[in-house]
């Protein structure tokens, strides 16, 4: 049984709640966890034509969870 823990700066965990994940600029926020539930992300690989990965903190310009930074599918 694996687990997905994605992380910018080497603090990885399960649900990651200052990191903001997006998919063609959705945010995939869950307020249930509050954070980014991983295991439901089912993006077929051929699907994805780039990924976008800005470092440091990016909350006044992209919004909340952006603590530590973005990643956009």
């Amino acid at each position: 049984n694996y687990v997905w823990a994605i992380s910018s700066r080497g603090f990885a965990s399960r649900f990651s709640s200052k990191l903001l994940v997006m998919i063609d600029g959705q945010s995939l926020f869950t307020p249930t966890f509050a954070a980014v539930y991983w295991e439901t992300l089912n993006v077929p690989l051929y699907d994805i034509d780039r990924i976008e990965v800005i470092r440091g903190q990016g909350g006044w310009l992209w919004g909340s969870n952006a603590n530590n930074g973005v990643i956009n599918f």
